[in-house]
Order: C-alpha cells, then structure tokens, then sequence
C-alpha cells in the first residue's frame, strides 16, 4: 500500500492526517461512532491496527463508539445479515 502512496514506512509513520489522529473534535462534539467489522484476521485492513485503535483512542479521549462483531466475518460484506442493530444506533442517535 505505501508503494502506491509513494510512501517510505518512515513517512507513514509521521502522517498525521490519518482518522485516528484527528477524533479529540468529534468526541468534544459528542458524535457517536459505530463500527461494523468482522472477527476474522483481515489482510485489507486490519481490525488491530484500524477499527480497535479507533475505539480505544474514542474512549480514551470521552467519545461513544461502538463496535459490531460479525461472527466469523471478514472485510466483507460491510453490513451485517440482519441491519437492525445499525438501525438502532443511528435512530438512538438522531
């Protein structure tokens, strides 16, 4: 992937646009995040160094988020079987 950024691990690694970086203004607004991934090792993206590290820094700064586990799941299909619990969140939060 850093090849196609033309990106040295160095460079990575100071980058500091990346989404994780910038949560302090959204949990100072008290926006809740939900997080729907699957329990599987993911090769695309991997939930440890993704979607964990998100909700650990949201926490860590006062944030709500929460995070879905599709049982045996992988990066897809991006929704769960049945919606409802994704339904749920966004109509506890609107």
């Amino acid at each position: 992937m850093l090849q196609a950024y033309g990106m040295s691990d160095e460079q990575a690694r100071a980058y500091t646009q990346n989404p994780v970086d910038n949560l302090e203004p959204l949990a100072t607004a008290k926006i809740p995040i939900l997080c729907v991934i699957g329990d599987r090792h993911d090769h695309i993206v991997p939930i440890e160094e993704n979607a964990l590290k998100v909700e650990e820094r949201y926490k860590t700064l006062g944030g709500e988020i929460e995070v879905i586990r599709k049982p045996n799941g992988g990066h897809r299909p991006h929704s769960l079987p049945d919606p409802a619990p994704i339904v749920d969140f966004v109509v506890k939060h609107a």
